[in-house]
């Protein structure tokens, strides 16, 4: 397996391997693009997208491309499916199982994605596509080894498939580090981030989303395009190259005071420490976790967030419900806002664990750098781009 940030073999005969068709050949002849499009929105919550322009850009971008077989489950009503974890699931085993062998397999997900410490888990981290309820109710949690054997176990073993994945922690999402998954097949993942860093949104489309239409878009790459003459290696080397400058933040720590609170304000005396230094690192600790999981800068916590803070910040990583969550608000919230603040959170947090757990370490490094992954058999300057 591997996985790469960079622009590997850029700008020499090694980063497209791949043959082109000759003019009077069919794009039939070598297998047919059959395409699940997911994207999610998140209307009437507190952490919305624009996610779907996404999809509907990319479904744009296939179909002149020639692909027909598009399967799309969108979460504003607009499709007959909703991406739903049942929904999702069989979904992946309908289009999964139209694909034959030289055929591609093509997901795209755009939307929130989560990862969880995973002691088990390769790279120490298992990542999640973050899904929804036909209700609204809750988020449902698709994880990358369970999405790893829905495609494996349900697609040929010679469909190569492509995932596209332009959503936060997304850079293991296909689970191409675990031994045994994917075997010999051939298999390319371009994520918008790496597991332990967030992907922008831009308010019109996702930012990794953005880079990828730039470059598909090119006449030179059109062109490569046209004759299935593009290596997957060859459009992430340029997507690389369309991704914003990343900027230092310089200010984070003047922000983070402005915008938390100051530690004056907080009761120590509740967290039962005698070493205030102890005290300082946890309350850190805790206040950069409120950051983390404060997906929409609000300043505060919903359910939804508080959900996953609690379900990934701490040892256990017991799955908690948004009703679970919502109880503990219920019965925090001093003020009424049906939210928790950080000092809220800071008097939940010691109630329920009496002050001695901390928050487990899961820091989210600056900046959003996209990635392609892929398992050992596989080179994905030999993958042809699909579409």
């Amino acid at each position: 397996m591997s996985t790469s940030q960079r622009q590997r073999y850029f700008e020499t005969e090694k980063e497209n391997r791949v043959k082109q068709l000759g003019k009077h050949q069919s794009r039939k002849l070598i297998g047919q693009v059959r395409m699940l499009v997911v994207a999610l929105n998140y209307e009437g919550t507190d952490a919305p997208l624009t996610c779907i322009i996404d999809a509907k850009r990319i479904t744009e971008a296939a179909q002149k491309a020639g692909v027909s077989d598009i399967t799309s489950l969108y979460d504003n009503g607009e499709t007959n499916g909703f991406p739903s974890h049942e929904e999702v699931s069989q979904a992946i085993m309908d289009v999964g199982g139209r694909c034959g062998p030289g055929d591609y397999f093509v997901f795209y997900y755009s939307g929130h994605g989560g990862s969880q410490p995973d002691e088990e888990a390769p790279t120490g981290l298992r990542c999640t596509l973050n899904l929804r309820t036909r209700d609204g109710g809750s988020e449902e949690y698709m994880w990358d080894h369970e999405l790893a054997s829905l495609v494996s176990g349900h697609l040929h073993e010679e469909t190569k498939v492509l995932m596209m994945c332009d959503a936060c922690h997304s850079g293991g999402i296909m689970d191409v580090d675990s031994s045994g998954v994917w075997g010999k097949r051939k298999v390319a993942v371009i994520s918008g981030c790496m597991e332990n860093q967030l992907s922008e949104d831009s308010g019109d489309g996702g930012v990794m989303t953005n880079a990828l239409l730039k470059v598909i878009r090119r006449k030179s790459v059109n062109q490569l395009r046209m004759h299935r003459g593009c290596s997957v290696q060859y459009v992430f080397n340029r997507v690389v190259g369309e991704m914003p400058e990343q900027e230092e933040e310089e200010e984070e720590e003047e922000e983070d005071e402005e915008g938390w609170g100051e530690e004056e304000e907080w009761d120590e005396a509740e967290c039962e420490e005698d070493d205030e230094e102890e005290v300082h690192a946890r309350i850190a600790k805790l206040r950069e976790a409120f950051r983390q999981f404060d997906v929409d800068d609000s300043g505060t916590l919903s359910a939804d967030e508080l959900a996953q803070l609690l379900t990934r910040g701490t040892s256990s990583g017991t799955p908690l419900s948004a009703e679970d969550a919502q109880e503990i608000i219920d019965d925090f919230d001093t003020d009424g806002d049906g939210v928790l603040s950080l000092d809220e959170l800071a008097r939940a947090w010691v109630e329920i664990t009496g002050g001695d757990e901390e928050v487990e370490e899961h820091e989210v490094v600056p900046g959003q750098h996209v990635t392609l992954s892929w398992p050992g058999g596989c080179d994905p300057s030999k993958f042809p781009f699909p579409f």
